[in-house]
């Protein structure tokens, strides 16, 4: 995350340490029957949505044009 803070993607502002602790955890949830159950919820479906809700918290606009980018191609 440092060089993309250099780059302009992510926001200046973002505790890497932080959020990569909450990344870890927030991967494990989809896992979670409790919350997820797998004959209600595709386990890749919640993995996507986790990660692009998470993403879109952390970057700049330039971050976004490159996830869009991502996205189309």
């Amino acid at each position: 995350m440092v060089l993309g803070k250099a780059d302009g993607y992510y926001r200046q502002e973002i505790d890497a340490e932080i959020l990569a602790k909450f990344r870890i955890e927030s991967m494990l949830i989809g896992f979670n029957q409790g919350v997820y159950p797998s004959s209600k919820y595709s386990l890749v479906d919640v993995t996507h949505m986790v990660l692009e809700h998470f993403l879109y918290g952390i970057v700049t606009p330039k971050g976004l044009k490159l996830i869009e980018q991502y996205k189309t191609t």
